[in-house]
């Protein structure tokens, strides 16, 4: 491999014997993953941690190298604080644990550049596991001082910037976080790092997907082609997983499908320690996409696979619930739907979590919906659309317009009265337009064609489904282009 920045950065701040080792790896390696594991073997021939194995600790952690990291940790996490921070970061500790682990990690170290990872580890570990501004934020604060005060830090400005970036966009501050991108692609791309271009790229696409889910695509395609560089499986399906999510969010439902079974097939199974929650995974993802599409069959067979992977487990997890209750609606088994709403509906109580609660609501909808009680149905999907469409939710305001059109045209499918308002019609129309989302188009159109079909009103209905087909779009959603063509065929041709 040629050398990367994302390495050679250190050069300024450790021994010349260690850089000799470090280059001769690079040479013999095909790719940053192969010098990953090449390092952490020759790491481990030495009796006692040393620069060389935190280095390699560091990198095995970030690029989930995970026999490199079973090593390196067994053999010095024991010996090293340091090295243990982030063996204690990769292993099922109590939070506790983790950060005391850290924070002393923190406190013996004796320079700086340590100091700015370890802090920025820390960082990353409070914002996902601790509900604290204080702890989120105070140690990122004290490793942009240290940048601050020693320009020959600079060289960590881009991992700093992409942890703000990361935090920023999870509480929606959202110029804040872009600042944050900015300065961090700039930083990576003086000094050639590689891994924090990745990053950045990942975390910048993965929140703006509800603003621009185009834009957001392009970024991740990039993340995607720097992970496949890296040689690095798990940063691959990682990439490709939010290509999926973003694929989703846009209706392109096929190439949703075929990025999350491609991201199942390159991490090698469908485990969960890939992704930071359950409703991430592609499995979560998958039965999403059959449910709106009608498949039940499909949809259980996903939903089941990510209970069977989750274990016992499952029954703290209001979401997976939610979503088995939709696939059995569609089946036609109201009794156990009602069962796993139930469920959801008690524990997302008791965690507290509203948005728990409107994905409960999104299922107890369809199944309003299922047994004959539209109206009811709007009553129930009304306040879990606003509270999920104040956020990042990109799927799921797609998700939630769509159940909220269904029960809308449920409220009067016969045409016999003008009963419906077309409120929520209009309403997915006018998103799918505004953020250029041509499978929700087209589901849009399909759904409205029926309505219109039902008062007689065949030519306005060619008219719109005429204008939801766009060629560009004919394979990565073409499950929703076939319907919406032989729709069209059928009333041109009848």
């Amino acid at each position: 491999m040629k050398p990367l920045g994302t390495i050679t950065m250190y050069y300024q701040f450790i021994d010349k014997e260690t850089i000799s080792v470090i280059d001769d790896m690079m040479k013999q390696a095909d790719n940053y993953y192969d010098f990953v594991i090449r390092l952490g073997k020759r790491a481990c021939l030495d009796t006692n941690p040393s620069t060389l194995a935190y280095i390699a600790a560091v990198h095995a952690w970030r690029l989930s190298a995970n026999d490199a990291k079973r090593e390196l940790f067994q053999r010095f996490a024991e010996k090293d604080p340091i090295i243990k921070s982030w063996s204690a970061a990769q292993h099922e500790l109590g939070i506790d644990d983790l950060f005391g682990s850290i924070s002393k990690a923190i406190e013996v170290v004796a320079e700086d550049w340590l100091r700015i990872e370890l802090l920025c580890l820390k960082t990353w570990y409070a914002r996902y596991h601790i509900r604290s501004d204080e702890l989120w934020f105070e140690p990122l604060e004290r490793a942009e001082t240290i940048l601050q005060e020693q320009s020959e830090m600079e060289c960590f400005a881009a991992l700093v910037h992409t942890v703000r970036s990361e935090i920023s966009f999870m509480d929606q501050f959202l110029d804040r976080g872009y600042d944050a991108y900015n300065k961090g692609i700039e930083m990576a791309k003086k000094y050639d790092d590689q891994f924090q271009i990745y990053q950045l790229l990942w975390t910048y696409s993965s929140w703006i997907k509800t603003y621009d889910a185009r834009r957001a695509l392009a970024l991740q395609e990039e993340a995607y082609a720097l992970a496949k560089s890296f040689g690095a499986s798990q940063k691959i399906a990682e990439a490709m997983a939010d290509m999926g999510r973003i694929s989703e969010c846009l209706g392109e439902y096929d190439l949703a499908i075929q990025c999350y079974q491609n991201s199942l097939n390159t991490y090698g199974n469908p485990g969960m320690e890939l992704y930071r929650e359950v409703i991430d995974s592609p499995t979560f993802g998958l039965s999403r996409i059959y449910c709106e599409l009608g498949d039940g069959t499909s949809g259980l067979e996903w939903i089941d696979l990510a209970f069977d992977i989750v274990g016992d487990f499952a029954s703290e997890i209001p979401y997976l619930h939610a979503q088995r209750a939709e696939a059995l609606v569609i089946l036609k088994r109201h009794q156990e739907a009602a069962h796993h709403l139930e469920t959801c509906h008690r524990v997302s109580l008791m965690s507290g979590g509203e948005g728990y609660l409107a994905l409960c609501e999104l299922a107890t909808g369809y199944l309003e919906i299922a047994q004959g009680d539209p109206f009811t149905a709007i009553e129930t999907l009304t306040p879990g659309f606003q509270f999920l469409s104040q956020g990042p939710a990109a799927i799921y305001i797609n998700r939630f317009l769509i159940a909220l059109t269904r029960a809308e045209i449920a409220t009067n499918p016969d045409g016999a009265s003008s009963e419906t308002s077309e409120r929520w019609m209009t309403e997915l129309e006018k998103h799918a337009r505004e953020k250029e989302l041509p499978g929700i188009l087209m589901m849009h159109a399909l759904l409205k064609t029926d309505y219109l079909l039902s008062r007689g009103l065949t030519e306005y209905a060619i008219e719109l489904l005429s204008n939801s087909l766009n060629k560009d779009y004919s394979d990565t959603a073409k499950t929703l282009y076939d319907r919406v063509e032989a729709k069209l065929r059928y009333l041109q041709n009848p």
